[in-house]
């Protein structure tokens, strides 16, 4: 399913030998926990902003925010990490989350986390992610 996934629009983060395409919610706990398996992985992370209002409130104003950035890797971790407490609003970054909730659907993304890791979907915070990734 990945190979249909436009990474160019997607949040570079890192710049290692493996490659993870993430789908996350920046409220969602789950993705939050998950964010530890990458703190010192040798990934290239490409991120894609998942917002599922419905249980998550907050999730597609703070992704706008972070897309409205003008270093969104950076603000991605800033907000994952509760550091931002004012959050800005753009169009460029309303026009861009739309682009990646359509690469999400593409991509079939039902729940958040949602990686693909070597080929292989992981759903949730699962800690095998972690063998995968080394």
């Amino acid at each position: 399913m990945t190979e249909n996934i436009d990474k160019s629009i997607a949040i570079k983060i890192g710049s290692g030998k493996k490659e993870v395409i993430e789908f996350a919610d920046v409220e969602c706990p789950f993705c939050r926990r998950a964010e530890n398996f990458f703190k010192d992985a040798d990934v290239t992370r490409y991120v894609f902003l998942y917002p599922l209002d419905s249980i998550h409130p907050h999730a597609t104003a703070w992704s706008i925010h972070i897309l409205c950035s003008d270093d969104p890797a950076e603000e991605f971790e800033k907000v994952m990490h509760d550091q931002v407490k004012e959050f800005k609003d753009c169009e460029k970054g309303r026009q861009a989350l739309m682009r990646h909730v359509a690469q999400g659907d593409k991509a079939g993304v039902s729940s958040v986390p949602s990686f693909r890791i070597n080929g292989e979907t992981v759903n949730g915070a699962d800690p095998k992610i972690m063998d995968m990734i080394k």
